[in-house]
């Protein structure tokens, strides 16, 4: 497995600079690639291993929203996370009522297991590849950079997606992650954001 090294932003105004190493994901495996691949090394039907998954899915799902969380024995236990759209809040008060309107679910946590986790690390070799990633400075403003963003999907079918942007703007993935993201929630910037995880666009508003 490759990785490189990577500057990463100083989010914290430290005047202190870090690098951190980062996995080089070449691309993703989609479920019917995964489902083939591992047909083809297996003794089952491609049918039947697609069925138990998507039941296992039913399941795991199933146990965790009645308040259960599930160890599956060599892999991970897992959990629902709960959160807060307003944040952790102050109580002022004796016998304050909380805002349960506010409660969402923000995820699920996986705990890997840990004989799982020795197991792949040992058969894991890892490969550094080039020099570090330095950041690159940058000095246009968020305005700026906002204008650059709507030229762009005027341009481009009204849309803009976060490597684009990144390309665009030389801030790095995550920070053009933060920005649009930021941008989507300001209803006078023109953007919001449409789909979720892998499908995430940006277009104008």
């Amino acid at each position: 497995m490759q990785y490189e090294i990577k500057e990463m932003p100083d989010l914290q105004k430290a005047g202190k600079r870090k690098v951190m190493a980062k996995p080089l994901n070449f691309y993703q495996i989609d479920y019917e690639t995964f489902l083939d691949n591992w047909e083809k090394e297996s003794a089952f039907d491609k049918g039947v291993m697609r069925g138990v998954l998507d039941e296992f899915r039913h399941q795991l799902q199933r146990y965790m929203a009645i308040g259960h969380s599930v160890k599956v024995d060599g892999l991970f236990v897992a959990s629902i996370a709960l959160s807060n759209r307003h944040g952790a809040e102050e109580v002022k008060e004796e016998g304050l009522r909380y805002d349960t309107n506010g409660v969402y679910i923000k995820g699920v946590n996986f705990q890997t297991d840990a004989k799982w986790l020795k197991n792949m690390r040992n058969q894991i070799s890892l490969e550094k590849v080039g020099k570090v990633k330095t950041l690159r400075q940058v000095s246009s403003t968020e305005e700026e950079r906002l204008q650059m963003a709507l030229d762009y999907m005027r341009e481009h079918h009204g849309m803009i997606r976060v490597p684009k942007y990144d390309a665009l703007t030389g801030i790095g993935h995550t920070n053009a992650c933060k920005e649009l993201r930021k941008f989507s929630r300001m209803p006078e910037s023109g953007i919001k954001s449409v789909g979720k995880g892998s499908s995430l666009v940006y277009v104008c508003n």
